[in-house]
């Protein structure tokens, strides 16, 4: 039996996507301008999408993707952004 797909909202900025993941490849659904229009997109690889999107938007889906598949370095990034937050504290 398959997977039931997850639907994932990811911001950056005032643009949004929406995906989810298949067989190992994040796929975007749906594309959200800063005006709130959304763009309908057949469900392609994110690689594809590259030059659809806004380049922050596309590596913080890969990034929301990359800290669900592997919780250690989702761990890591927030344990490094406490430390930051901390150094910029103590200027």
């Amino acid at each position: 039996m398959a997977e039931p797909s997850v639907e994932h909202s990811t911001w950056s900025g005032a643009s949004g996507a929406r995906w989810s993941v298949s067989k190992g490849t994040v796929r975007v659904r749906a594309l959200v301008d800063e005006h709130g229009r959304v763009t309908a997109l057949p469900d392609l690889p994110l690689g594809e999408c590259f030059d659809l999107m806004d380049r922050a938007l596309w590596e913080r889906v890969r990034l929301d993707y990359e800290c669900e598949r592997d919780t250690n370095l989702a761990d890591a990034i927030h344990r490094t952004r406490q430390r930051l937050r901390a150094v910029r504290k103590q200027r």
